[in-house]
Protein backbone atom coordinates (compact mmCIF):
# COMPACT_ATOMS: atom_id res chain seq x y z
CA UNK A 1 0.00 0.00 0.00
CA UNK A 2 1.28 3.50 -0.73
CA UNK A 3 0.27 7.11 -0.51
CA UNK A 4 0.25 9.19 -3.67
CA UNK A 5 2.73 12.04 -3.68
CA UNK A 6 2.98 14.51 -6.55
CA UNK A 7 6.34 15.57 -7.91
CA UNK A 8 7.67 18.32 -10.16
CA UNK A 9 10.07 15.95 -11.88
CA UNK A 10 7.94 14.07 -14.39
CA UNK A 11 9.77 11.07 -15.81
CA UNK A 12 8.00 9.18 -18.60
CA UNK A 13 10.42 6.28 -18.24
CA UNK A 14 9.46 5.68 -14.60
CA UNK A 15 6.73 3.07 -14.03
CA UNK A 16 6.09 4.57 -10.59
CA UNK A 17 4.62 7.60 -12.39
CA UNK A 18 2.46 5.63 -14.78
CA UNK A 19 -1.17 4.76 -14.15
CA UNK A 20 -4.06 3.44 -16.20
CA UNK A 21 -7.81 3.13 -15.89
CA UNK A 22 -9.37 -0.22 -16.79
CA UNK A 23 -12.89 -0.94 -18.01
CA UNK A 24 -14.19 -1.03 -14.42
CA UNK A 25 -13.01 2.52 -13.81
CA UNK A 26 -10.25 1.46 -11.43
CA UNK A 27 -7.08 3.55 -11.45
CA UNK A 28 -4.25 1.04 -11.25
CA UNK A 29 -0.53 1.47 -10.83
CA UNK A 30 1.83 0.03 -13.42
CA UNK A 31 4.56 -0.02 -10.78
CA UNK A 32 2.54 -2.04 -8.24
CA UNK A 33 0.25 -4.52 -10.02
CA UNK A 34 -2.83 -5.46 -8.02
CA UNK A 35 -3.15 -2.09 -6.29
CA UNK A 36 -5.94 0.43 -6.98
CA UNK A 37 -6.39 4.07 -6.03
CA UNK A 38 -8.57 4.06 -2.91
CA UNK A 39 -10.57 7.26 -2.24
CA UNK A 40 -11.46 6.27 1.33
CA UNK A 41 -8.17 7.85 2.34
CA UNK A 42 -8.11 11.60 1.98
CA UNK A 43 -11.84 12.38 1.95
CA UNK A 44 -11.83 16.13 2.65
CA UNK A 45 -8.50 15.72 4.47
CA UNK A 46 -5.73 16.70 2.03
CA UNK A 47 -2.93 16.01 4.49
CA UNK A 48 -3.81 12.30 4.34
CA UNK A 49 -4.19 11.97 0.60
CA UNK A 50 -5.34 9.03 -1.51
CA UNK A 51 -3.52 5.75 -1.20
CA UNK A 52 -3.11 2.65 -3.32
CA UNK A 53 -4.57 -0.48 -1.74
CA UNK A 54 -5.40 -4.00 -2.87
CA UNK A 55 -8.07 -3.90 -5.58
CA UNK A 56 -11.49 -4.81 -4.19
CA UNK A 57 -12.60 -6.26 -7.54
CA UNK A 58 -9.88 -8.89 -7.19
CA UNK A 59 -10.92 -9.69 -3.62
CA UNK A 60 -14.72 -9.42 -3.65
CA UNK A 61 -15.53 -9.64 -7.38
CA UNK A 62 -16.14 -7.06 -10.09
CA UNK A 63 -19.88 -6.80 -9.39
CA UNK A 64 -19.54 -6.35 -5.62
CA UNK A 65 -20.54 -3.18 -3.79
CA UNK A 66 -17.02 -3.00 -2.38
CA UNK A 67 -15.55 -2.77 -5.88
CA UNK A 68 -17.55 0.44 -6.55
CA UNK A 69 -15.59 2.22 -3.83
CA UNK A 70 -12.47 2.20 -5.99
CA UNK A 71 -14.14 3.14 -9.28
CA UNK A 72 -13.86 6.50 -11.02
CA UNK A 73 -15.11 8.16 -14.19
CA UNK A 74 -13.41 10.75 -16.33
CA UNK A 75 -15.47 13.81 -17.28
CA UNK A 76 -13.84 14.96 -20.55
CA UNK A 77 -15.72 18.26 -20.69
CA UNK A 78 -14.36 19.46 -17.35
CA UNK A 79 -11.16 17.33 -17.24
CA UNK A 80 -12.19 16.02 -13.82
CA UNK A 81 -11.90 12.56 -12.28
CA UNK A 82 -15.00 11.76 -10.25
CA UNK A 83 -15.52 9.02 -7.68
CA UNK A 84 -18.40 6.68 -8.56
CA UNK A 85 -19.08 5.84 -4.91
CA UNK A 86 -18.59 9.23 -3.21
CA UNK A 87 -19.49 11.44 -6.20
CA UNK A 88 -16.66 13.80 -5.26
CA UNK A 89 -13.78 14.77 -7.54
CA UNK A 90 -10.06 14.21 -7.18
CA UNK A 91 -8.34 17.43 -6.17
CA UNK A 92 -4.67 18.40 -5.93
CA UNK A 93 -3.40 20.15 -2.80
CA UNK A 94 -0.16 22.08 -3.34
CA UNK A 95 0.68 22.47 0.36
CA UNK A 96 0.66 18.76 1.17
CA UNK A 97 1.56 17.55 -2.35
CA UNK A 98 -1.33 15.10 -2.26
CA UNK A 99 -4.49 14.28 -4.17
CA UNK A 100 -7.70 13.83 -2.20
CA UNK A 101 -11.50 13.86 -2.51
CA UNK A 102 -13.45 17.11 -2.45
CA UNK A 103 -16.73 18.39 -3.78
CA UNK A 104 -16.66 18.80 -7.56
CA UNK A 105 -16.04 22.42 -8.60
CA UNK A 106 -14.78 24.21 -11.68
CA UNK A 107 -11.29 24.95 -10.46
CA UNK A 108 -7.89 24.23 -11.95
CA UNK A 109 -6.91 22.04 -8.94
CA UNK A 110 -9.44 19.46 -10.18
CA UNK A 111 -8.31 19.45 -13.79
CA UNK A 112 -6.00 16.68 -15.03
CA UNK A 113 -4.56 15.77 -18.39
CA UNK A 114 -2.79 12.63 -19.49
CA UNK A 115 0.27 12.46 -21.71
CA UNK A 116 0.35 10.27 -24.82
CA UNK A 117 -3.00 8.66 -24.07
CA UNK A 118 -1.53 6.20 -21.54
CA UNK A 119 -4.50 6.83 -19.24
CA UNK A 120 -7.47 7.61 -21.45
CA UNK A 121 -6.86 4.76 -23.86
CA UNK A 122 -8.01 2.27 -21.24
CA UNK A 123 -11.20 4.11 -20.32
CA UNK A 124 -14.63 3.80 -21.84
CA UNK A 125 -14.08 0.85 -24.17
CA UNK A 126 -16.02 -1.60 -22.02
CA UNK A 127 -14.51 -4.55 -23.89
CA UNK A 128 -11.66 -7.02 -23.57
CA UNK A 129 -9.47 -8.00 -26.50
CA UNK A 130 -9.75 -11.73 -27.23
CA UNK A 131 -6.26 -13.25 -27.50
CA UNK A 132 -7.24 -16.89 -27.91
CA UNK A 133 -10.01 -19.35 -27.14
CA UNK A 134 -10.50 -23.09 -27.10
CA UNK A 135 -12.89 -25.79 -25.90
CA UNK A 136 -11.80 -27.87 -22.95
CA UNK A 137 -11.70 -31.56 -23.93
CA UNK A 138 -14.45 -33.73 -22.50
CA UNK A 139 -13.34 -36.22 -19.86
CA UNK A 140 -15.76 -38.98 -18.85
CA UNK A 141 -16.65 -39.81 -15.26
CA UNK A 142 -14.63 -43.01 -15.49
CA UNK A 143 -11.43 -41.17 -16.38
CA UNK A 144 -11.69 -38.45 -13.78
CA UNK A 145 -8.83 -38.06 -11.40
CA UNK A 146 -9.76 -39.38 -7.94
CA UNK A 147 -8.60 -37.52 -4.87
CA UNK A 148 -5.02 -38.22 -3.93
CA UNK A 149 -3.77 -39.28 -7.37
CA UNK A 150 -0.59 -37.47 -8.28
CA UNK A 151 -0.69 -35.20 -11.34
CA UNK A 152 2.74 -34.98 -12.95
CA UNK A 153 2.14 -31.96 -15.15
CA UNK A 154 4.88 -29.48 -15.88
CA UNK A 155 5.00 -26.41 -18.06
CA UNK A 156 6.87 -28.28 -20.78
CA UNK A 157 5.08 -31.62 -20.47
CA UNK A 158 1.47 -31.78 -19.34
CA UNK A 159 -0.23 -34.88 -17.98
CA UNK A 160 -2.89 -35.38 -20.67
CA UNK A 161 -4.62 -38.09 -18.64
CA UNK A 162 -5.37 -35.62 -15.87
CA UNK A 163 -7.24 -32.77 -17.57
CA UNK A 164 -4.14 -31.00 -18.82
CA UNK A 165 -4.61 -28.72 -21.83
CA UNK A 166 -3.18 -25.48 -23.12
CA UNK A 167 -4.26 -22.64 -25.39
CA UNK A 168 -1.32 -21.17 -27.29
CA UNK A 169 -1.28 -17.72 -28.81
CA UNK A 170 2.13 -17.38 -30.39
CA UNK A 171 0.95 -14.68 -32.77
CA UNK A 172 0.12 -12.22 -29.99
CA UNK A 173 2.93 -9.74 -29.29
CA UNK A 174 0.84 -7.04 -27.64
CA UNK A 175 1.58 -6.69 -23.92
CA UNK A 176 -1.38 -5.98 -21.65
CA UNK A 177 -1.49 -4.84 -18.04
CA UNK A 178 -4.48 -7.03 -17.22
CA UNK A 179 -5.52 -10.49 -18.38
CA UNK A 180 -8.78 -12.31 -17.84
CA UNK A 181 -9.46 -16.03 -18.14
CA UNK A 182 -13.19 -16.67 -18.51
CA UNK A 183 -15.37 -19.73 -18.93
CA UNK A 184 -18.48 -18.42 -20.71
CA UNK A 185 -20.21 -21.79 -21.04
CA UNK A 186 -20.28 -24.90 -18.88
CA UNK A 187 -20.92 -28.37 -20.25
CA UNK A 188 -23.69 -28.69 -17.70
CA UNK A 189 -25.51 -25.33 -17.67
CA UNK A 190 -27.16 -26.23 -14.34
CA UNK A 191 -23.84 -26.82 -12.59
CA UNK A 192 -22.98 -24.49 -9.74
CA UNK A 193 -19.38 -25.66 -9.41
CA UNK A 194 -16.31 -25.03 -11.56
CA UNK A 195 -13.07 -26.54 -10.27
CA UNK A 196 -9.73 -25.31 -11.56
CA UNK A 197 -6.42 -26.59 -10.28
CA UNK A 198 -4.12 -24.03 -11.86
CA UNK A 199 -4.12 -21.42 -14.59
CA UNK A 200 -0.79 -20.20 -15.98
CA UNK A 201 -0.17 -17.26 -18.27
CA UNK A 202 3.47 -17.69 -19.30
CA UNK A 203 4.76 -14.55 -20.96
CA UNK A 204 7.17 -14.01 -23.80
CA UNK A 205 9.87 -11.42 -23.13
CA UNK A 206 10.14 -8.90 -25.94
CA UNK A 207 13.38 -7.07 -26.49
CA UNK A 208 13.39 -3.30 -26.70
CA UNK A 209 11.98 -2.17 -30.02
CA UNK A 210 10.21 -5.44 -30.81
CA UNK A 211 6.84 -4.20 -29.56
CA UNK A 212 5.45 -1.19 -31.33
CA UNK A 213 2.36 0.40 -29.69
CA UNK A 214 -0.66 0.58 -32.00
CA UNK A 215 -0.86 4.37 -31.71
CA UNK A 216 2.82 5.04 -32.42
CA UNK A 217 4.21 6.33 -35.67
CA UNK A 218 4.59 3.57 -38.21
CA UNK A 219 8.13 2.40 -38.88
CA UNK A 220 9.56 1.03 -42.10
CA UNK A 221 11.48 -2.19 -42.70
CA UNK A 222 12.89 -3.92 -45.74
CA UNK A 223 11.07 -6.79 -47.40
CA UNK A 224 13.03 -9.27 -49.48
CA UNK A 225 12.00 -11.85 -52.04
CA UNK A 226 11.57 -15.31 -50.54
CA UNK A 227 13.80 -16.94 -53.14
CA UNK A 228 16.12 -15.27 -55.61
CA UNK A 229 17.83 -18.41 -56.90
CA UNK A 230 20.85 -16.24 -57.51
CA UNK A 231 18.88 -14.16 -60.02
CA UNK A 232 17.28 -11.00 -58.63
CA UNK A 233 13.99 -11.18 -60.50
CA UNK A 234 13.58 -14.92 -60.86
CA UNK A 235 10.78 -15.38 -58.30
CA UNK A 236 9.43 -11.92 -57.42
CA UNK A 237 8.75 -8.73 -59.32
CA UNK A 238 11.49 -7.05 -57.27
CA UNK A 239 14.24 -8.37 -55.02
CA UNK A 240 13.56 -5.94 -52.18
CA UNK A 241 11.16 -3.17 -51.21
CA UNK A 242 10.15 -1.07 -48.22
CA UNK A 243 7.04 -1.66 -46.10
CA UNK A 244 5.56 0.01 -43.03
CA UNK A 245 5.30 -2.17 -39.94
CA UNK A 246 1.49 -2.12 -39.96
CA UNK A 247 1.33 -3.73 -43.41
CA UNK A 248 0.92 -7.50 -43.70
CA UNK A 249 3.43 -9.80 -45.39
CA UNK A 250 4.78 -13.34 -45.15
CA UNK A 251 7.02 -14.65 -42.36
CA UNK A 252 10.17 -16.75 -42.44
CA UNK A 253 12.60 -17.08 -39.54
CA UNK A 254 16.34 -17.42 -39.03
CA UNK A 255 18.50 -18.82 -36.23
CA UNK A 256 22.18 -18.53 -35.37
CA UNK A 257 22.37 -22.11 -34.08
CA UNK A 258 20.60 -25.36 -35.02
CA UNK A 259 16.89 -25.56 -34.24
CA UNK A 260 14.53 -28.47 -34.86
CA UNK A 261 13.15 -28.24 -38.41
CA UNK A 262 15.45 -25.42 -39.47
CA UNK A 263 17.63 -25.83 -42.58
CA UNK A 264 21.32 -24.92 -42.90
CA UNK A 265 22.54 -23.94 -46.36
CA UNK A 266 26.23 -23.47 -46.80
CA UNK A 267 26.57 -22.87 -50.51
CA UNK A 268 23.76 -20.34 -50.92
CA UNK A 269 23.67 -18.73 -47.50
CA UNK A 270 26.69 -19.07 -45.24
CA UNK A 271 29.12 -18.54 -48.07
CA UNK A 272 27.51 -15.17 -48.87
CA UNK A 273 26.79 -13.77 -45.40
CA UNK A 274 30.00 -15.13 -43.89
CA UNK A 275 28.41 -16.98 -40.96
CA UNK A 276 26.18 -19.96 -40.24
CA UNK A 277 22.44 -19.29 -40.50
CA UNK A 278 19.54 -21.72 -40.21
CA UNK A 279 16.17 -20.89 -41.82
CA UNK A 280 12.57 -22.11 -41.71
CA UNK A 281 9.06 -21.21 -42.90
CA UNK A 282 6.87 -23.62 -40.93
CA UNK A 283 6.78 -22.25 -37.40
CA UNK A 284 4.69 -23.92 -34.72
CA UNK A 285 3.46 -26.44 -37.26
CA UNK A 286 1.97 -23.95 -39.70
CA UNK A 287 2.73 -21.28 -42.28
CA UNK A 288 2.38 -17.62 -41.35
CA UNK A 289 1.20 -15.30 -44.10
CA UNK A 290 -0.30 -11.81 -43.97
CA UNK A 291 1.28 -10.76 -40.67
CA UNK A 292 2.34 -7.34 -39.40
CA UNK A 293 5.96 -6.73 -38.48
CA UNK A 294 5.25 -7.05 -34.73
CA UNK A 295 3.39 -10.32 -35.31
CA UNK A 296 6.27 -11.64 -37.40
CA UNK A 297 8.76 -10.83 -34.64
CA UNK A 298 6.62 -12.70 -32.10
CA UNK A 299 6.18 -15.75 -34.32
CA UNK A 300 9.93 -16.21 -34.76
CA UNK A 301 10.68 -15.48 -31.12
CA UNK A 302 8.13 -18.10 -29.97
CA UNK A 303 10.45 -20.89 -31.14
CA UNK A 304 13.72 -19.26 -30.12
CA UNK A 305 14.54 -17.79 -33.52
CA UNK A 306 14.44 -14.30 -35.02
CA UNK A 307 13.48 -12.43 -38.14
CA UNK A 308 16.10 -12.71 -40.86
CA UNK A 309 18.05 -9.72 -42.02
CA UNK A 310 17.57 -8.46 -45.56
CA UNK A 311 21.05 -9.73 -46.40
CA UNK A 312 20.17 -13.25 -45.22
CA UNK A 313 16.93 -13.37 -47.21
CA UNK A 314 18.65 -12.18 -50.38
CA UNK A 315 21.29 -14.88 -49.82
CA UNK A 316 18.48 -17.49 -49.90
CA UNK A 317 19.02 -18.54 -46.30
CA UNK A 318 15.30 -19.44 -46.07
CA UNK A 319 14.47 -20.33 -49.66
CA UNK A 320 12.88 -23.71 -50.37
CA UNK A 321 11.85 -24.14 -46.71
CA UNK A 322 8.16 -24.47 -47.45
CA UNK A 323 4.85 -22.59 -47.54
CA UNK A 324 5.29 -21.55 -51.20
CA UNK A 325 6.88 -18.32 -50.00
CA UNK A 326 9.68 -18.24 -52.58
CA UNK A 327 7.44 -16.01 -54.68
CA UNK A 328 6.42 -13.72 -51.78
CA UNK A 329 7.97 -10.69 -50.14
CA UNK A 330 9.21 -11.63 -46.66
CA UNK A 331 9.62 -9.45 -43.58
CA UNK A 332 13.22 -8.69 -42.64
CA UNK A 333 14.55 -7.20 -39.40
CA UNK A 334 16.50 -4.58 -41.33
CA UNK A 335 15.06 -1.10 -40.73
CA UNK A 336 15.05 1.53 -43.43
Amino acid sequence: NGRVRTTANCDTSSLSQRFYMNELGEIRSKYNPGLCLDPRYGISYPQHGHQFHACFSDIYGEDSSEARIQQFIIVPETEQIQSVYYENCIEYHSTFNTIYQNGCRTHVVQKFWFSEGYFKSWFGTGTWNLISQRNLPWVSDFDRNPNGVHISSTYGNGDDARYYMDVKFYDNTTPYYEYRVSFPELRNPDSLVLQISEVELPGMLLDEGEYIPPDSTARSYWLACGGTGGVVYEHCAVAEEVAQDNEVHEVRCCADSPLTGFTYKFATCAAQVGRKVWGESIIGGKCHGSKTYAEAVGICKSVGSRLCTKEELLADCTSETGCMFNHEMIWSSTPV
